[in-house]
């Protein structure tokens, strides 16, 4: 029964069709550089165009762009640097302050995926962004509530290769 559950999880989690933002956190790091990540899963295997923006008040600058490079804000220009690894697109924004307070989006495009585009956003406030760990890792963050929950899950239904062998 309890193989039947874990199958079934994983043959629901496989169906999803498309571009999907799975998960967007922010946090700062000791020279306060702001980092945001933001994690995706995709179908094809088709390069991912993306774009990073901040809107703030009224206005929209454009961080980072493979879609629009020409819109790129000049201000931004030499302290935005967007990495893309794997399944996760990074912006790292040097010298984070309080003008670099706003809302930013993380928008994807991908020209073979049933779903094309994806976009989310994650609101900053310096001085209320939590700081990150080790690479990769933010500290308080939804992933490692994930992580363990799901390690207590596994371990209640004894799906576990090490636990109450006796």
């Amino acid at each position: 029964m309890n193989q039947l559950l874990i199958v079934l999880v994983l043959a629901v989690l496989s169906m999803t069709e498309g571009l999907e933002i799975t998960d967007l956190y922010a946090c700062t790091n000791k020279t306060n550089d702001l980092r945001i990540d933001c994690a995706y899963k995709k179908t094809g295997s088709n390069a991912i165009q993306y774009e990073w923006s901040l809107s703030k008040e009224k206005s929209t600058f454009v961080l980072a762009s493979t879609i629009h490079t020409n819109a790129i804000t000049t201000i931004y220009k030499d302290r935005a640097k967007a990495i893309l690894k794997d399944t996760c697109l990074t912006l790292m924004l040097t010298g984070f302050s309080d003008s670099d307070d706003g809302t930013y989006t993380c928008h994807l495009h991908s020209d073979s995926e049933t779903k094309k585009n994806a976009n989310k956003t994650i609101s900053v406030k310096h001085g209320n962004v939590t700081t990150c760990g080790a690479p990769g890792l933010v500290l308080d963050s939804p992933r490692m509530l994930i992580l363990l929950l799901s390690l207590a899950i596994l371990h209640a239904l004894d799906a576990l290769p090490c636990g109450s062998q006796n």
